[in-house]
This record gives structure tokens, C-alpha cells and sequence, in this order.
């Protein structure tokens, strides 16, 4: 019940404090910068949650005709199976993973099972959030804390979680919902695979979900639009 509350009282994110959050992170989280907005980006244009975002492994990101794709999975709850399904990567996402892999490459290639955030993937989703909030209070984003409907205790209505919920909106009103995801829901993972596969290995199909996705604004120009708003 406390989830569902959660989930209805989220704010999202404006396009300008998605810029500011995207500042404050380089300066927070130091050595581990790309990584975190590597983290922050996949949410933010694939919808994932925290805990799922965290864990994307080597093997989850490929391309595809020339296409960056990513894999993406989604837990609602603990007792419902993951939907595992591709799809191509936004264009800002593209940058930034790549951006990371060639740093990575420099050292140590990562394996296949490797996660693709090497800090942040074995990291508790507690520890992600008390950071987050310290970003929030360098980007000087106002977080109101509020009671809301039939609480006792207050909280605040933007979180880690509104990257998510930012995501929603952005995707909207790109029309880049995926309606497969819902369609195969209920399926077996090995099923799942089968039809997402489909789905990323018809070339054409692939450039249409991609330029739907693409529709979604460019965080990095968020950044230069935050820096205008001063």
C-alpha cells in the first residue's frame, strides 16, 4: 500500500532541474561521476527502477545495425516475474555509455557478466538515494516534504525515484511507449527474448522505435539550459 502511495505522490523532474541534477552529480560524486550519470540516464530514458538500472551488465548493451541497444528488465515487485526486453538506446544515453566503455576499455575489459556501473551495481539502493539527496541540495532543487493523502509521516515527493517518474513523462509525450512490454508480460523470460529479438533484429522496425525514443529531449541540453536559467 505504501508503495502505491509512493508511486501516485512522485513528482517528476522539470526539463531545467534534470540539467541541474546532471551538474550537481560531476561535482558530488567525483571519481564516479560517469558512472552516475550513466546510472541516472538509463533510468531516465528507459523507465527503470533504481535497484534494476544499477545492475545492467556488459552483455545488456550491444548495437544492432549500427544501433545502440540496450536490455532492459524491470521488477515491479519482488513475487512478479522481470519483463526482459531490448530497445534501442536514446541518443544522449548512446554518448554517455560510450563515453564509459572507453574508459573501461582502457583498463581492464569487462566481461560479459560484469555490470556496466562496476561501483554503483554492488552498492545498496539506500546508499544511491542519501547520495541523491546530497545532489538535490547542491543542484538547489527545492524538495518539499509533504504529508500527503493519509500519512502520518511526511516525505519527500522528489527522490531518486523521480528520475523514474520523469521518464514516464518524457516518454509520453514522445510517443515512445513500448506496448510490447505489456503485451508479453506474462510470458516465460526465454519467450520474451524470443519476440524482443524480433523486434531488434528487423532493421527497419528498429530505426522507427529509435527515432520515437530519440523524440525524448537531450539531457545534455538540459545542462545548457539550466546554465541559461541563472
Amino acid at each position: 500500500m505504501k508503495e502505491m502511495r509512493d508511486h501516485d505522490e512522485r513528482l517528476p523532474f522539470t526539463f531545467i532541474e534534470i540539467g541541474k541534477i546532471l551538474k550537481a552529480v560531476t561535482a558530488v560524486t567525483a571519481h564516479l561521476a560517469k558512472e552516475w550519470v550513466v546510472f541516472l540516464l538509463i533510468m531516465l530514458y528507459t523507465e527503470m527502477r533504481p535497484s534494476d538500472a544499477k545492475k545492467i551488465k556488459r552483455k545488456d548493451i550491444t548495437k544492432v545495425a549500427g544501433i545502440g541497444v540496450i536490455r532492459v528488465t524491470s521488477h515491479k515487485t519482488r513475487n512478479f516475474r522481470a519483463k526482459v526486453f531490448w530497445k534501442p538506446m536514446h541518443k544522449c544515453l548512446q554518448r554517455h555509455v560510450d563515453d564509459l566503455l572507453q574508459d573501461l576499455e582502457e583498463g581492464t575489459p569487462l566481461q560479459p557478466d560484469d555490470f556496466l556501473l562496476k561501483h554503483l551495481g554492488n552498492m545498496r539502493e539506500i546508499c544511491l538515494s542519501f547520495r541523491f539527496r546530497t545532489v538535490l541540495r547542491v543542484a538547489e532543487i527545492e524538495v518539499q516534504t509533504a504529508k500527503g493523502k493519509d500519512r502520518r509521516v511526511s516525505f519527500s515527493p522528489k527522490t531518486l525515484y523521480s528520475i523514474k517518474h520523469t521518464a514516464c513523462v518524457w516518454l509520453d509525450n514522445a510517443g515512445a511507449r513500448e506496448e510490447e512490454k505489456d503485451e508479453h508480460a506474462d510470458l516465460t523470460e526465454q519467450a520474451q527474448e524470443h519476440y524482443t529479438h524480433l523486434g531488434i533484429e528487423d532493421a527497419h522496425l528498429l530505426e522507427i522505435r529509435r527515432r520515437k525514443i530519440n523524440g525524448m529531449p537531450d539531457a545534455d541540453e538540459a545542462i545548457v539550459a539550466a546554465d541559461a536559467a541563472k
